[in-house]
């Protein structure tokens, strides 16, 4: 299509020298006044005015077109994650994780980004995953969220294979999920907490601010709670964003909670604040927590750490048990404190 609106361009270009070379022949031939030589050039750039800006629209009118019919190709593509048919639910929801022989390969790649992975991990403790980048640590906490489902074995939430588990209400009630790429919307700090619980009252926004470390820096704004932060939350810091993050995770009281890289790109400061958050759901063992980090003072007060190494589990224990011994563990240490890791 957009040939022939380049095709369009060149003959506007063409009779529009056309016209002007017209125009100066019959300044020699006619001798037309000066008003009329005005009065057509004039009444010719209109035209080829508009002529430009009808092209231009139907420029733009093609690239939405393009924009459209790939929205559309992506929302009729059937997805890959389905509820169960008798979709099942733990009689008493305690948070206990297992990964039964885990292995996950994605889609026309043959290298396994998972690879055998079997943990148990114990309800209301902290399990912190390091590696380098690219380990799988990312990918083992989405198999955990369900965006995908492992090729071979199984992940068991209080016992039930999750890919029978009611994904719906899994995703509603029980999973609570804090990225590193926080994503805010144009409205209140209070509705962008309230995102994930629309029913939640001003006394629970505010107790999972308060736990977030964010009560403090919200009540400095012009309106508190009812202050809007832009797109994006373009009128906050990366810290401040990342707290919100966070107390919209926890407003929802998950019973998994997973935290991607919270503190990733963040000031010493705002890292702090973070920090004393994590510390105390840690402390408090209100829900089973997974913590993906590269800094490893965030992951001081875990319960085990979990090192993963090109897909499989390679170390775990705790941090002193897994700093005395010489292994990648002592090693990812070393480079963060010689400041290489990243």
């Amino acid at each position: 299509y957009m040939k022939y609106i380049m095709r369009q361009d060149d003959v506007i270009t063409i009779s529009r020298a056309i016209l002007y070379g017209t125009i100066a022949l019959s300044l020699i031939w006619v001798n037309p006044s000066i008003g009329t030589v005005v009065l057509a050039s004039t009444w010719m750039e209109r035209a080829y005015s508009n002529f430009g800006r009808l092209t231009e629209f139907q420029r733009r009118l093609n690239e939405g077109l393009e924009s459209l019919k790939e929205l559309v190709d992506i929302m009729l593509l059937p997805p890959t994650i389905k509820q169960a048919e008798d979709p099942l639910w733990p009689e008493c929801s305690q948070g206990i994780v297992e990964f039964k022989d885990v292995s996950f390969v994605f889609p026309e790649t043959e290298q396994p980004a998972i690879c055998k992975i079997s943990l148990s991990v114990e309800p209301h403790t902290t399990t912190a995953f390091v590696g380098f980048s690219g380990s799988g640590k990312t990918t083992l906490m989405a198999l955990l969220q369900r965006e995908y489902d492992p090729c071979q074995g199984q992940v068991l939430i209080d016992g039930i294979d999750l890919r029978t588990l009611d994904y719906k209400r899994y995703r509603r009630e029980m999973l609570g999920v804090v990225s590193q790429d926080v994503q805010l919307f144009n409205t209140t700090i209070a509705e962008n907490i309230r995102l994930t619980k629309p029913e939640a009252t001003d006394e629970e926004v505010l107790n999972a601010a308060q736990r977030a470390y964010a009560h403090d820096f919200i009540m400095e704004t012009k309106l508190g709670y009812d202050t809007m932060i832009g797109e994006d939350g373009a009128r906050l810091s990366g810290g401040q964003r990342q707290r919100l993050a966070i107390a919209r995770a926890l407003i929802r009281q998950p019973k998994i909670l997973i935290m991607d890289e919270a503190t990733s790109a963040l000031d010493a400061v705002s890292q702090q604040k973070i920090q004393m958050s994590i510390d105390d759901l840690i402390a408090k063992r209100e829900c089973t927590i997974f913590i993906i980090a590269h800094r490893f003072s965030t992951i001081m007060s875990a319960d085990r750490v979990a090192v993963l190494e090109d897909g499989s589990l390679v170390e775990i224990g705790t941090h002193a048990e897994l700093a005395r011994k010489n292994g990648l563990y002592s090693r990812l240490r070393d480079m963060e404190l010689r400041g290489l890791l990243d």
